[in-house]
C-alpha cells in the first residue's frame, strides 16, 4: 500500500522542481485514493492485511502501533455531543476523550480573534488547553 510509504512527503508536498508547494498549487496523492477504494470496498482491511501491515510499518520508527493493537481495536459507538461555537455548531465524538468541547466551550467567549496571528487570542488558547477539565 505506497499511500503510506514514509518519505512520500517530498514527492506529495514538493513541485517537480523540488520547492514546497505555495498557495495555488495541486496537492496530488494518486496513491490516497487506491487506500479509499479499498477501505471502502472491506472497511475491516483497516484492522488485518496489507494495508494494516504498511500502516504499522509507517508508524514504527519511533512509534507504538502493533498488528496486535488494531487486531484486538473495537469500535464503540457513542451519541455524538454539540456546542455553539461563534457562527458554528461543533460536534465531537460522545466521550470527547480529548475534550475538545470543553476547551472551545472555555475559550468561546474570550478567543475573538486568530490565535494564529493574535497573541492575546494565542494566549488564551493556551490557557484554556491548561486547564484542568
Amino acid at each position: 500500500v505506497q499511500a503510506m510509504c514514509v518519505g512520500d512527503g517530498n514527492f506529495v508536498f514538493r513541485r517537480p522542481d523540488g520547492t514546497l508547494l505555495q498557495a495555488g498549487d495541486s496537492l496530488t496523492h494518486p496513491d490516497h485514493a487506491r487506500a479509499y477504494d479499498l477501505l471502502a470496498a472491506d472497511p475491516e482491511a483497516f484492522y488485518h492485511g496489507p494495508y494494516a501491515e504498511a500502516l504499522v510499518a509507517a508508524v514504527a520508527d519511533g512509534g507504538a502501533l502493533s498488528m496486535a493493537d488494531l487486531e484486538s481495536y473495537r469500535v464503540i459507538e457513542t451519541e455524538p455531543r454539540s456546542i455553539a461555537f461563534h457562527d458554528y455548531t461543533v460536534h465531537a465524538r460522545g466521550d470527547d476523550l480529548d475534550d475538545v468541547l470543553g476547551t472551545l466551550s472555555a475559550v468561546a467567549h474570550g478567543v475573538e480573534a486568530d490565535p494564529l496571528t493574535e497573541p492575546d487570542a494565542a494566549l488564551l488558547l493556551v490557557d484554556a488547553l491548561r486547564s484542568p477539565s
